[in-house]
């Protein structure tokens, strides 16, 4: 599915109109229904070529997050909770370097730890 299409659907999931995302975004009606209607997918895919090709995620790349790899929600969330900064930091930051196979070791380290 394009950029486009997926801004569609989930404006639509959501019951919205065009002037509705317009309003609370504070952008025209028309600027708004563009992004829906003849968005540069080439842009778009360049983009994700690029997160793919540095192995990093779009958010990243666009200034989103200051985390390469992306989190998951239950990730997120648990960082949210972390209020100690240089703590938040140091663990993603450490945790971006770790191998899947090094963050599933940690991941039973932990779960032995809290038994």
């Amino acid at each position: 599915m394009k950029f486009n299409e997926r801004l569609k659907k989930l404006r639509t999931d959501r019951s919205l109109s065009h002037e509705d995302v317009a309003e609370l975004l504070g952008m025209r009606r028309q600027s708004y229904a563009y992004l829906e209607s003849k968005v540069d997918d080439k842009k778009a895919e360049t983009i994700i070529k690029l997160a793919s090709f540095y192995n990093v995620s779009t958010d990243y790349l666009l200034g989103v997050s200051d985390f390469p790899q992306p989190f998951s929600n239950e990730e997120q969330k648990l960082l949210n909770d972390i209020v100690d900064e240089d703590l938040k930091e140091w663990i993603t930051t450490e945790l971006n370097n770790f191998s899947k196979e090094d963050l599933q070791k940690l991941r039973v380290l932990w779960d032995l730890m809290n038994k």
